[in-house]
């Protein structure tokens, strides 16, 4: 399949039959797979599988209008509305999974990056270690039955408590999902955004004189907009303190600490106060002193300005002279000038922001390509910064929630995920007072606690035994490579170093895959890839050929034409006869079409044509190449 052919728009198909995940698309991400040129109608797009000798059939059907996808499933004699294949294989047939079994580069780049979390995701898949988390969901429910058996006074506050616990934690679910939804929308833009930037980079460096402009504008706009934020935190940091707002505030805290001074206070207060006054024989308040209450006062005197109030006093005079000092103008003036610096840098911020603008258009205006890859990246800085913001109202903490008092939150309006944790944890409580569950709850914890405690004992042996047999793969397809997997936390971590080049990405994915979806026990899941050859050395590229056959019964690649030299031929051999060689390309190519047309199995489609001819694949393009 040559490029443009339509290789990645058919990878993304296949996962969304196998994975429900059309159903989760944006009106825009459905039209975009309109056929170009193609008719305003529906369409429709079939997968069929082969489960225990049965066929599984997933169907979906696009309406560009509405922007929307319809999902039926096949299954035995029966077809359903929706997705919904079978349990056997429904843990496969998920959007985690599929995209371990329809490969690409980009997923062999992803196992490596910290950010993402696939291959402990596919490990957990594979060896279905959320039954442990699935386990968690009867134990709160016989928790939840239990609490319900209370007395009748306790049965009306009871509910009212359940009931709303029970809507707090539907919100935290919704909220869960949202956020992940929009999480993997920012990945989608920011890898949009990375091609995007590149191909600018690209297209930009063939003209050097360009490409130093708009870099030297681009490097002052990052430096005045470091020194923004400096100053920002800097301004911020001393407006904390009041005296250095309001030169008032400082005249009197520093009038304070002169009165101390004065009176002496707290040294002669705490010593000579209460001896004179009981020496007097007339209080201060105008009562007489007579023996009695000259005892009482001397006595009850320890009583007042104790050491801690003494303390206290010093403590406060102490700080007093640190933070204002001997000039209460300072810090106000202090705090001007740092406004007026940030004020100098903002416009010249907003100045360089304005030359670097002015010089990427004068750039971009006689090159097509890099305006509309400029415009492209401006439109997805702005949809990263949309999401971006969006993200911080599920992540950040929301102070404006009164918790204390959950029965009067909107909870439709809180999208804090940690403040309505919190909020259920605080009603969770509550429920436990009314029903006087205490115990109960507590065994419910420790129970939880254990199943926590062993999906992560199980999880760690798996995925070290996974690691060793990975390693030993690697090991035999670049003998001369000394890199190795050396845990697999969220991402493959490797050892001693943070990646490799694009080639050694690929074949440590490969490595990983062959190594995870040899264990899948009686299951035989299908390996789908996209340009499986192509960043790999030509010494390697037999050693991979070799190897994916192996993987599974099914093995389907989108090859270029420059894979087939030391490539194809390997997978024919590994194959052992059990290979089909397809040739896919657009009509236009006449001296082509001529050949197909002579060729043994030749299809013709309104635009394309599809050959068997086995002979037609080893020609096609070789001229060119």
């Amino acid at each position: 399949m040559p490029n443009g052919t339509g290789k990645t728009t058919t990878l993304t198909l296949l996962r969304a039959a196998l994975s429900g995940a059309a159903s989760d698309w944006t009106p825009d991400a459905v039209r975009a797979m309109a056929k170009k040129n193609g008719s305003d109608g529906p369409a429709l797009f079939e997968v069929g599988l082969q489960v225990d000798d049965k066929r599984l059939t997933i169907l979906m059907n696009f309406d560009f209008d509405t922007g929307s996808v319809g999902y039926k499933t096949t299954w035995g004699a029966g077809q359903k509305a929706g997705f919904d294949p079978p349990v056997g294989v429904k843990r496969f047939m998920n959007k985690a999974f599929v995209d371990f079994y329809v490969f690409d580069g980009e997923l062999a780049d992803r196992l490596l990056q910290p950010k993402y979390t696939h291959a402990e995701t596919a490990v957990e898949s594979l060896f279905q270690l959320n039954i442990f988390r699935d386990m968690e969901r009867p134990i709160e429910s016989y928790w939840e039955r239990q609490t319900q058996h209370v007395g009748a006074r306790e049965q009306r506050g009871h509910s009212r408590r359940t009931n709303l616990l029970r809507r707090w934690k539907e919100r935290r679910e919704k909220l869960y999902h949202e956020r992940e939804h929009w999480d993997a929308e920012l990945s989608s833009v920011q890898e949009s955004l990375r091609r995007a930037e590149e191909q600018y980079d690209v297209q930009l460096s063939q003209d050097r004189g360009r490409q130093r402009d708009v870099s030297e504008a681009e490097q002052l706009v990052t430096q005045l907009n470091d020194n923004v934020h400096a100053s920002s935190r800097s301004l911020l940091e001393q407006m904390r303190d009041p005296h250095a707002l309001a030169e008032g505030f400082a005249d009197l805290v520093f009038e304070l600490r002169e009165t101390l001074d004065n009176t002496k206070l707290p040294e002669s207060a705490a010593r000579e106060f209460f001896e004179d006054l009981a020496a007097e024989s007339e209080c201060v308040c105008g009562r007489s002193i007579d023996a009695d209450v000259r005892r009482a006062i001397q006595s009850r005197a320890r009583s007042y300005l104790s050491s801690d109030n003494v303390s206290v006093l010093n403590a406060m005079k102490s700080q007093i002279a640190d933070v204002v000092g001997d000039s209460r103008q300072a810090p106000a003036a202090l705090v001007s000038r740092r406004v007026a610096k940030l004020d100098h840098e903002s416009r010249a911020l907003q100045q360089a922001k304005t030359q670097r603008d002015i010089v990427a258009r004068k750039v971009e205006e006689p090159d097509h390509v890099l305006r509309d890859l400029g415009q492209q990246i401006g439109r997805l800085k702005i949809q990263r910064e949309t999401i971006t913001e969006r993200l911080k109202a599920y992540n950040d903490r929301d102070e404006m929630v009164r918790l204390d008092q959950p029965s009067t939150v909107d909870i439709e309006r809180v999208f804090s995920i940690e403040t309505v944790s919190d909020g259920i944890e605080r009603l969770t409580r509550a429920v436990e007072e009314v029903t006087k569950s205490r115990g109960l709850s507590q065994k419910r914890d420790l129970l939880i606690r254990v199943l926590e405690s062993a999906m992560v004992k199980a999880r760690t042996a798996i995925t070290d035994a996974i690691c060793e047999d990975t390693n030993d793969r690697i090991g035999a397809l670049m003998p001369h490579n000394d890199i190795r997997v050396e845990r697999i936390d969220g991402c493959l971590k490797l050892r001693d170093q943070e990646g490799g080049s694009a080639g050694e990405t690929l074949s440590i994915g490969y490595a990983f895959l062959s190594t995870l979806l040899g264990r899948a026990d009686q299951h035989r899941l299908p390996f789908i890839v996209d340009s499986p050859a192509i960043p790999i050395d030509l010494a390697v590229r037999p050693k991979i050929g070799e190897l994916v056959p192996l993987l599974t019964d099914q093995f389907v690649a989108f090859v270029i034409s420059s894979e087939r030299n030391e490539f194809v031929p390997s997978v024919v051999r590994s194959g052992r006869g059990s290979v089909r060689l397809l040739t896919l390309f657009r009509k236009g190519a006449t001296d082509y079409e001529n050949t197909a047309l002579a060729s043994q199995g030749c299809t013709v489609t309104d635009d394309g044509m599809v050959v068997t001819d086995e002979g037609f694949f080893e020609t096609f393009q070789h001229n060119t190449e």
